[in-house]
């Protein structure tokens, strides 16, 4: 007679886990999303406690499996052409190419995000291009990756800081207070763009509190629905994950200063507008500064004379040149 299995035993975990999959399985209709995340769910389980070279840990979901839910989402993909909505065929380009890259078709993921980007739809273009910037990261186009990212710190910004002049105008409206945009927290104006990027950029700085200064739209019912606190946490989490993508492109490019600045700003905004765990070592102040502290043991290695210089002035017409190729081809 086989001993029973502990309750919180790890046998017991794959043994729960592989009942998920099996019941996902034999449900009918066959809920393919719920399945996709269970056999995920098991994927994920089996690569944290079995080794590599162990054969029930797999590197990525089997043949059989990408085509299967490839065809259940070029399904949802000609439903979304056919009958959605703007908003629900960018969502559906958008997760056939995220769907894409975690099996690592890159290419084909490539293609997705940029359907989805070509459909302009403003409330999703910032995620796409930071979709875009992954991407093609991993594919070691690391200028293009760089400029996607920026591109959606941009946008980013846009939408935050209009977003943010409307409701303290509103705010203020009943007390008869002139609202100027410098009362826009600083550290989401000051937003390193491609190229030179660093701290103390008066020519982005002052371009950014005078389009807040000019703005003359009205707000006579209240501030629009998209300056709600939820949807100001989710972009500014956006906006530091673009910082991230930033800072890592960067690192790639050479140009180590504008990294740090990256990272600086990205951490300046979590500690002023998000309320992050500064303990959990998996939170994205954590990852942040760890990469700040990467860049930062570079320099000193390169002061010690243990590697070689970096010419920034030819990262950066580099990566002008990718971006000038981009804006003629558009």
């Amino acid at each position: 007679m086989s001993e029973e299995l502990q309750p919180h035993s790890p046998l017991k975990a794959f043994e729960d886990i592989d009942n998920e999959v099996a019941a996902a399985k034999r449900a009918y209709p066959v809920d393919h999303f719920r399945l996709l995340v269970v056999l995920e769910k098991s994927l994920r389980m089996r690569r944290a406690a079995l080794p590599d070279s162990h054969p029930e840990a797999p590197v990525a979901p089997p043949d059989s499996l990408y085509r299967s839910f490839t065809d259940v989402l070029e399904r949802a993909e000609d439903l979304s052409e056919t009958l959605g909505t703007l908003r629900e065929r960018s969502l559906t380009y958008n997760t056939v190419g995220l769907y894409c890259r975690a099996c690592g078709k890159l290419r084909t993921a490539l293609k997705y995000f940029e359907k989805a980007l070509a459909l302009d739809y403003p409330d999703q273009d910032a995620r796409t291009r930071l979709n875009l910037s992954a991407t093609q990261s991993r594919l070691g186009k690391h200028l293009e990756a760089m400029l996607y990212a920026s591109e959606a710190a941009i946008k980013l910004y846009e939408t935050i800081t209009r977003d943010l002049h409307a409701k303290q105008a509103y705010e203020n409206k009943d007390n008869g207070v002139k609202t100027g945009g410098r009362s826009i927290p600083s550290s989401i104006i000051e937003l390193p763009v491609h190229g030179s990027s660093v701290a103390g950029n008066d020519d982005a700085s002052g371009t950014a509190e005078g389009q807040a200064e000019g703005s003359s739209t009205s707000f006579e019912d209240g501030p629009p629905a998209s300056s709600s606190s939820s949807d100001f946490r989710e972009r500014v989490v956006l906006l530091c994950t673009a910082y991230q993508h930033m800072a890592v492109e960067y690192e790639y490019t050479g140009n180590a200063s504008a990294a740090t600045n990256c990272y600086e700003q990205g951490l300046r905004l979590i500690a002023e507008h998000l309320e992050e765990d500064s303990t959990d070592p998996h939170s994205l102040a954590a990852i942040m500064r760890k990469g700040m502290e990467s860049v930062q043991r570079g320099l000193d290695a390169r002061r010690a004379g243990t590697r070689g210089s970096i010419n920034e002035d030819d990262k950066e017409r580099s990566l002008r040149k990718v971006y000038a190729a981009r804006s003629s081809s558009a």
